[in-house]
């Protein structure tokens, strides 16, 4: 995905404590007006990152335990 942008756009991610929240933020900016789609599919790609992770926390200890 990020290999795809051109050597003359730049991208930069930092991270950002909100301890109001209590969570980490992932910030991805660019410099590159043409990069919005790598931008979008970073988003996609965290977004489904988190979802799948929360699935799998959910679903932790549901169903019939081996014993």
């Amino acid at each position: 995905m990020l290999e795809e942008v051109a050597p003359g756009d730049a991208l930069d991610a930092s991270l950002k404590p909100d301890g109001d929240l209590g969570v980490t933020l992932l910030a991805i900016t660019s410099i590159g007006e043409d990069s919005q789609y790598v931008l979008d599919a970073a988003a996609q790609s965290a977004a489904a990152a988190c979802f799948v992770e929360e699935l799998c926390d959910s679903m932790a200890g549901v169903g019939p335990t081996r014993g």
